[in-house]
C-alpha cells in the first residue's frame, strides 16, 4: 500500500502463512475498510470529506463513493 499522486495504490503479496486479515484505516480524512485474503482484495468507502476517493490497483484506477464497495481478484 502506497500514495501516488493523492492515490491510494494497493498490490498486496500475503505471505502464505497469512489466510487473510482485515483493516481499517483513516486516508486522508476519509474511513476505509481493507479486507485482505491470498484471492482478493475488498476495499469499502464508509465516509470521508469529499463524495469520492481514488484507488489504485495493480495498473488502473478506480472512483469509489461514500457506501460503495470494491472487490479485486489476485
Amino acid at each position: 500500500m502506497e500514495i501516488r499522486g493523492g492515490i491510494l495504490w494497493l498490490n498486496p503479496r500475503l505471505p502464505r502463512e497469512i489466510k487473510g486479515f482485515n483493516m481499517r484505516i483513516r486516508y486522508r480524512g476519509h474511513w476505509i475498510w481493507l479486507h485482505f485474503t491470498q484471492r482478493r482484495v475488498e476495499v469499502s468507502f464508509e465516509s470521508g470529506r469529499s463524495p469520492q476517493i481514488q484507488i489504485g490497483f495493480v495498473d488502473k484506477v478506480y472512483e469509489l463513493g461514500e457506501g460503495d464497495c470494491k472487490e479485486f481478484l489476485l
